[in-house]
């Protein structure tokens, strides 16, 4: 049974480090906020998990890896990973650059885009 996560939510401190400021996105297996860190004079992305993994350990597994894996990725498309741990409630969270600009599904609902910037979307994906 895997519990839904209520605790995270803005005002929120994760790790005595990052404030959680504003949910600006939301997936297949977590949400990612808009955060402070307390220390330093910067905003960055936290990536969460929607759910506790109590009795799904793999999910928390993978969760980890995918922190893993991409903190060893450096390309400029790519956000850069600069933190994993949990909260005090469970909670796995990975810590990301923060990115400026559109999402592609934001780009496309703006209406039909121009061939020259589709291309340069797929370059950018592939």
């Amino acid at each position: 049974m895997c519990l839904v996560v209520n605790a995270i939510q803005s005002g929120v401190v994760l790790g005595d480090t990052y404030e959680l400021i504003e949910l600006i996105g939301r997936g297949g297996m977590g949400e990612v906020w808009r955060a402070k860190h307390l220390r330093i004079p910067k905003e960055i992305a936290v990536k969460v998990l929607h759910r506790l993994p109590e009795n799904n350990p793999e999910i928390a597994m993978r969760f980890k890896r995918e922190a893993e894996i991409a903190s060893r990725l450096n390309h400029p498309n790519i956000a850069d990973v600069q933190d994993y741990n949990v909260h005090e409630d469970g909670t796995p969270y990975i810590v990301m650059e923060l990115l400026g600009g559109h999402n592609l599904a934001q780009v496309i609902s703006d209406g039909p885009v121009p061939l020259k910037r589709t291309q340069t979307i797929v370059r950018q994906i592939t």
